[in-house]
């Protein structure tokens, strides 16, 4: 429940001391304005109802204030900014993000993605070490502008071939050599791959406990169930509960009718004939530690629409040849896989629905490596939709990108909700966002640490960012 004082005389009076304790310190590129937002509901992310707002008070970096009325005078240099008819929400979070430089664009590229479209927390997967422990120190000096990071080096595989973004680990020791390596380097996470089996999981999560890092692991050739029994802390991407994929694989690629040579149209054969045991039981009993679950739903090709990419205003600022690949993956409204793609939607939308039952939280992420809608920032709204057509609430979802995503990355008592002694980390839109999910992305305000942001301008640093 939010309070509101009486009064704002000594929240203004505190103000020029604020200023001026920031002025001696010399801090870095930090938001040093005061704002004063006026006139916005907020959302209540957690009670998932819309609270009357009339002024939310900003003062450096954090939420001050949210008062019962605008106070009459504010120091010099403070701003004011109207925002009668929107709605405040918390910036939104994704929990599998990639953000290294690449062959075609640089971190702030992705960077400035996720900004413009209203993302401000990062758990990065799949980053150089020591370079993203850099860039994280960086970030929270304020001499890079991006989202809050949370680092995870090179992703963990026991059969994958060794790259910038993967370390191959063929058994336990590796395993453990690994984990301990990421942790001296600076990690604050270990992300395992779903080519990995249960011998070289179990090593990876008891190397990242005795080093205080979390893990999060894909199921595979590992199945969902045994993760959770492993302890992992959040699963990546949906997988098979009850079996691993290699033992469903072994089962159904005799048929006939198995489509070869083509792995995503594999997958959703998969999926499509998976069975209650391949997909079950999921009991509260295995998630008593509360599982955290990325489904990534918009990380499958079958889900990949010509005809939306057609007004999407995302993919303009795509270097060429990222736009062109993700063009020629959509599939047309009728295609030869679309009832097999179908099918295998809805068993992923029944298993969300089964994990939440079960007691699992879902966040959000986006997997810029998939063969489904890989757009950085604009994929976490168009997995809240995916979410959505699953059955969830939109208040629900919300939660996912917000409150489920700081308690991921445990910062559940500074992000994820709008409350004086928060971040501020913001956006406003307009539109009824727990009415209609879309009209989040209708973002007319980004704050970030306190920092307004120009989305224009965060677009235009995207495409500068493009080799």
């Amino acid at each position: 429940m939010i309070s509101f004082p009486r009064s704002a005389t000594s929240v203004l009076a505190a103000l020029a001391i604020c200023a001026g304790l920031a002025a001696v310190q010399g801090a870095a590129h930090v938001a040093s304005e005061t704002l004063l937002l006026t006139g916005a509901r907020l959302l209540d992310t957690r009670a998932g109802r819309y609270v009357h707002a009339p002024a939310v008070l900003i003062v450096g970096d954090r939420i001050d204030a949210i008062l019962a009325e605008p106070p009459a005078n504010l120091p010099a240099g403070a701003r004011r900014i109207d925002l009668s008819g929107k709605t405040l929400v918390p910036g939104l979070g994704d929990m599998f993000a990639w953000a290294s430089p690449d062959g075609s664009t640089d971190a702030d590229f992705y960077y400035a993605m996720a900004l413009a479209h209203g993302v401000t927390s990062y758990r990065v997967v799949g980053a150089r070490l020591p370079w993203a422990a850099s860039q994280r120190a960086r970030v929270k000096s304020g001499e890079v502008l991006a989202p809050r990071l949370w680092i995870g080096g090179p992703r963990l595989d026991q059969q994958g071939e060794p790259s910038l973004v993967m370390r191959r680990v063929p058994d336990a020791a590796a395993a453990r050599s690994e984990v301990a390596e990421q942790a001296e380097l600076g990690a604050d996470w270990v992300s395992v791959s779903g080519t990995t089996r249960p011998d070289v999981y179990r090593a990876v999560v008891q190397a990242a406990r005795a080093a205080k890092l979390r893990v999060s692991g894909e199921p595979g050739s590992t199945a969902a169930a045994e993760l959770i029994r492993l302890g992992v802390d959040a699963i990546d991407r949906l997988g098979f509960v009850g079996r691993s994929r290699d033992e469903l694989e072994r089962d159904l690629s005799g048929r006939p009718d198995f489509p070869r040579g083509d792995g995503d149209a594999a997958t959703d054969y998969l999926w499509r004939y998976a069975g209650g045991a391949d997909l079950g039981p999921v009991s509260p009993q295995p998630l008593g530690q509360r599982i955290v679950v990325i489904p990534m739903l918009a990380s499958f090709n079958g889900t990949l629409s010509a005809e939306s990419l057609k007004q999407d205003a995302a993919l303009q600022a795509l270097p060429p040849r990222w736009r062109e690949a993700l063009q020629r993956r959509a599939h047309a409204a009728a295609w030869p896989g679309a009832a097999r793609a179908t099918a295998a939607a809805e068993v992923r939308r029944q298993l969300v629905r089964s994990f939440i039952a079960a007691g699992a939280r879902v966040a959000t992420g986006v997997d810029v490596a998939s063969t489904g809608y890989n757009v950085p920032g604009a994929g976490v709204h168009r997995e809240l939709a995916l979410l959505v057509s699953a059955g969830l609430s939109n208040a629900d979802v919300i939660r996912a990108a917000t409150v489920n995503c700081a308690e991921l990355v445990g910062s559940a008592s500074t992000l994820g909700q709008i409350r004086a002694g928060f971040k501020a980390d913001l956006i406003a839109v307009d539109g009824d966002p727990l009415a209609k999910i879309a009209d989040l992305q209708r973002i007319t305000l980004i704050v970030r640490g306190g920092e307004v942001l120009d989305r224009d301008q965060l677009l235009a640093q995207a495409r500068r960012a493009i080799r």
